[in-house]
């Protein structure tokens, strides 16, 4: 069965009103009573309407830029391959909509770079901006600037709780924390010990991080008080010589009763290489991400659970929210969070890396 493209004008006869009412719902301007917006917002819903963005594209003589803003995906940060995958995939979509993309990669562990990439945008003058806000202080000052030069932004991996951004996808990072804590409370015994890994430089623990950290340490807090459990949170930091080593032996060595390690970011993979090299795998492991290095360890059995956010997805979506804004003005909804998904070695062969 053959159905024809539901129009504007489609929209418009159903609810009763002009085409011209229909677009300035669409493009959430003008004035449009509260009864109408709902009737016209609920038949588009019902409709599955979708604008014709090859026609609006080739109406658009102006070409549109995007300049993206992530942390290198090397050795040393596997995860940021993933949403650059899935950026690359939207570019590839857009590109006959007169619309591309300029990726400027820094280091996650560096504020210089990040600072760096900044002033690049900034001066590269963008039609919009897709930002991992790693540093959020510089973040939040690089927001009001784009503010000040009418250039949308789409916030990827996290958000900026006080700044002015078109969209923001990521995961419900305190929710997941939650999760993950319910998660050891599983398997972990009456009287023992937790250790709360992050992986990064002291003045480089992202928001987000820190934000599963809180969830973590609330659930276990509030909801296991008669298993009689205490955590010890330990910041390493990767770069340094001989970690994470020094640092893992030292805590063992004064806390022998660890039963569980949480690691907040996507680095649980070095943790499970210690925990492999010290005969520790009877320590419940339990960290983020479906990078290469956490698939072996997730397989093996080391690892015993991973949250993934679909970083794949964030990449792609953030892209094509901007570019649909860019073109239609639609606005999209400003905080898109991802599925939290629990990943075990039974399930592990239905995920992509």
């Amino acid at each position: 069965m053959v159905t024809h493209r539901i129009r504007i004008k489609d929209i418009a006869l159903q609810a009763g009103v002009s085409t011209g009412t229909v677009d300035r719902v669409l493009h959430n301007r003008g004035e449009v009573s509260q009864a109408t917006r709902d009737k016209i917002l609920s038949l588009i819903q019902e409709s599955d309407y979708t604008p014709n963005l090859a026609a609006k594209s080739l109406a658009n003589r102006n070409p549109y830029r995007i300049a993206v803003l992530i942390p290198e995906g090397d050795v040393t940060n596997p995860y940021w391959k993933m949403p650059l995958r899935g950026i690359r995939r939207a570019a590839r979509e857009i590109r006959d909509y007169n619309t591309g993309i300029e990726i400027y990669r820094f280091d996650m562990d560096s504020r210089s770079s990040f600072q760096t990439r900044l002033t690049e945008v900034l001066k590269s003058n963008p039609a919009g901006v897709v930002l991992a806000p790693v540093f959020q202080d510089q973040a939040a000052e690089f927001l009001k600037q784009l503010n000040d030069k009418g250039i949308p932004c789409v916030l990827i991996d996290s958000r900026l709780r006080k700044s002015n951004y078109l969209s923001a996808f990521g995961q419900d990072a305190l929710k997941s924390g939650f999760l993950a804590a319910r998660l050891m409370c599983f398997g972990i015994r009456p009287g023992s010990s937790i250790l709360l890994l992050k992986l990064a430089r002291p003045d480089g623990i992202i928001h987000h991080l820190s934000r599963r950290a809180k969830g973590f340490s609330g659930y276990i807090g509030k909801c296991t008080p008669s298993k009689d459990i205490s955590i010890r949170t330990l910041t390493i930091d990767l770069t340094a010589p001989g970690e994470p080593a020094a640092s893992l032996d030292k805590a063992m060595a004064e806390q022998p009763d660890i039963a569980g390690i949480f690691v907040t970011s996507s680095r649980a993979s070095v943790v499970a290489e210690y925990m492999e090299s010290r005969n520790k795998s009877e320590i419940i492991l339990i960290g983020y991400d479906l990078t290469e290095a956490n698939r072996k360890y997730l397989k093996n059995g080391t690892i015993d659970f991973l949250i993934s956010q679909k970083p794949d997805d964030q990449g792609y979506n953030s892209i094509m929210t901007l570019c649909r804004y860019l073109v239609f003005k639609l606005l999209p909804v400003r905080i898109q969070y991802s599925p939290i998904d629990i990943i075990t070695k039974e399930n592990i062969d239905f995920y992509q890396t």
